[in-house]
Order: structure tokens, then C-alpha cells, then sequence
């Protein structure tokens, strides 16, 4: 069990801003949808497949991002661009 958690932790902290921000937005077109019409009821739909693209779409910059500044340290700290 504390392994797992050991493992898990990092996950959390890089991807938790990501899924609450995600999750923000798609509660923001839920309630969006659910205003536009007037059969909808809990518009669940809506919101997985705006879950689903924003995800998609954003995970690879957030990756990118995070690669980015993970190589940054690294070069700053152990100094990997020596001539």
C-alpha cells in the first residue's frame, strides 16, 4: 500500500491541476447545455465528451510543459550543457 502510494503521489501532483481544470470547464458546458435546452436533464453526456477532448487535447502541451521545465533543472542543476 505505501508503495503504490510512493508511486502514485508524483501522478497526482502533475496531473490534479490538469483533471481539476478540466473538470471546471466541463462543468462550466453542462450547465451550458442544460440552460440551451429543454430536454436535456443532467447533460452527463455533454460533459464526458467535453472531458474527453478537453483532455485529448490539452495532455500533450501539459506533458510538453512539464518535459520542458523537468530538462531545465536537470541543464540547470547537474549542468548537462558543458562545452
Amino acid at each position: 500500500m505505501v508503495i503504490s502510494f510512493m508511486f502514485g503521489l508524483p501522478g497526482l501532483f502533475m496531473l490534479g491541476p490538469m483533471a481539476t481544470v478540466v473538470a471546471l470547464y466541463a462543468e462550466r458546458e453542462r450547465k451550458k447545455a442544460l440552460a440551451g435546452s429543454d430536454v436535456k436533464i443532467k447533460a452527463t453526456d455533454v460533459m464526458a465528451s467535453v472531458k474527453v477532448l478537453s483532455s485529448i487535447i490539452f495532455y500533450p502541451f501539459y506533458c510538453g510543459f512539464f518535459t520542458f521545465i523537468f530538462y531545465e533543472i536537470c541543464r540547470i542543476y547537474l549542468e548537462l550543457n558543458r562545452s
